[in-house]
């Protein structure tokens, strides 16, 4: 959420065009992204910059696109570094880059709102991380 020390240092114009954009998220996302990803090219350090990172970042999340929306983390822990974002684009992408041992687990988590809920809910980790059993073993003398 923008605050008023980030609308200081942008003109009204570039803010109307970035709340506009969010005001899209839900019912028009590919307009959205068009704008967010305008906003970037523009001026990486534009004060609205890292914000439409991570709103870009969101929308690829929410969308299951985990490669498009680390790639908008990692724009913001490399053009962004100090700032808040940049701590939350860290956590997440630690979250996001969870691997699978095949497409069956990856295809039913991405249909999921919270993967990891889903992932490590006790029906689903006792059945898929259940503990090895070992086999006896004799030795020939």
């Amino acid at each position: 959420m923008l605050n008023i020390q980030t609308f200081q240092f942008c003109s009204a114009h570039q803010f109307l065009i970035f709340k506009n954009a969010e005001s899209q998220i839900k019912n028009n996302q590919s307009n959205a992204i068009s704008i967010f990803k305008d906003i970037l090219s523009e001026n990486i350090n534009d004060p609205l910059s890292p914000y439409a990172a991570m709103n870009l970042a969101y929308i690829y999340d929410k969308q299951a696109k985990a490669d498009s929306a680390i790639k908008y983390y990692n724009w913001i822990i490399d053009n962004h570094p100090s700032t808040e974002h940049s701590i939350k684009s860290q956590k997440r992408i630690g979250e996001l880059n969870v691997a699978f041992c095949c497409n069956g687990c990856k295809s039913k988590t991405e249909g999921k709102k919270d993967k990891a809920e889903f992932i490590f809910a006790n029906n689903v980790f006792d059945k898929t991380f259940s503990p090895v059993k070992s086999k006896a073993k004799s030795y020939k003398k």
